[in-house]
């Protein structure tokens, strides 16, 4: 290793002797690859195939469960949290908020107006991009 890289992992190291960053890696990594498939997803049910048919038969259960099942993992993630940041617990919690109301939304419009309310109120006027949800 060279000796800049060195010098940038010693503060790391003396003030976190045993610990690694396992938590920021799993979350995204999960985030990354579940917003890789459900994109994917959606383009397949959304494209039209040669035989005039969308090439994947659209399924409000499997969007449903994908959101259903990204909410529990966030809030699994949100109980793992607990021991850090507080923001980062109200982070999780929010966000486990977010993908339950997706989830329920998929059946429910007026559910699904509320969840792009709550993502808008939350998270819009923390960040200096407008978040599209």
């Amino acid at each position: 290793m060279s000796d800049v890289a060195t010098a940038c992992q010693h503060p790391h190291n003396t003030q976190h002797p045993h610990t690694t960053p396992r938590f920021g890696f799993t979350a995204f990594t999960t985030y990354g690859a579940f917003w890789m498939s459900f994109a994917i997803y959606n383009i397949l049910t959304r494209s039209i195939g040669v035989n005039g048919q969308p090439i994947l038969q659209p399924s409000l259960n499997g969007e449903q469960f994908m959101l259903g099942a990204f909410a529990l993992i966030t809030f699994i993630f949100f109980l793992c949290t607990f021991a850090m940041n507080a923001v980062l617990t109200a982070l999780f919690f929010s966000l486990a908020c977010l993908y339950a109301l997706l989830a329920w939304g998929v059946d429910n419009h007026t559910v699904h107006q509320v969840a792009g309310y709550w993502c808008f109120v939350l998270y819009c006027p923390d960040c200096n991009v407008c978040c599209c949800c």
